[in-house]
């Protein structure tokens, strides 16, 4: 078996630009697509009246990523029929569950704004600042510079 190098060249230059539009087409929509949907829904079960979504919300995600995109296209071939529609579709589904977890997991590990400026937590017995936090003209004072020294 010989390898020819000029069919092989003349297949990159004219065959590939599509190929790779194709790919791009099909990576990089269905990630537009499942951004879109799931880094808002992250963004509101973290808010403190909405948590109590989450769970339903991820279950609705897991399903997602627990059936298979090729089952997804077998799943809606009938209104979606074959083609480059359904492939979006399942590869959107697909994507939702690790942008929304790592979304959900990125949110919940920012501090709260005061405990950012330097607060410490707030006593879950009375609300109040158990350790003084000191406020100056309506905002948290911030730490000390040190100016490179430890």
């Amino acid at each position: 078996m010989n390898f020819d190098m000029a069919l092989f060249v003349e297949a990159m230059i004219h065959r590939s630009p599509g190929y790779i539009t194709e790919h791009l087409q099909l990576t990089l929509i269905p990630l537009f697509l499942a951004v879109s949907i799931a880094l808002p829904a992250a963004v509101i079960v973290t808010r403190p009246g909405y948590r109590r979504y989450a769970a339903h919300v991820m279950t609705f995600f897991n399903a997602g990523q627990t059936i298979p995109p090729l089952a997804v296209i077998a799943v809606f071939f009938p209104f979606l029929g074959l083609g480059y529609g359904p492939a979006l579709f399942a590869l959107t589904i697909y994507a939702l569950l690790p942008i929304a977890r790592s979304s959900i997991a990125a949110i919940s590990s920012v501090p709260d704004f005061e405990r950012a400026r330097g607060c410490p937590r707030r006593s879950p017995g009375n609300g109040h600042d158990t350790r003084g936090c000191a406020v100056a003209g309506g905002a948290a004072a911030q730490p000390a510079d040190h100016h490179g020294r430890d």
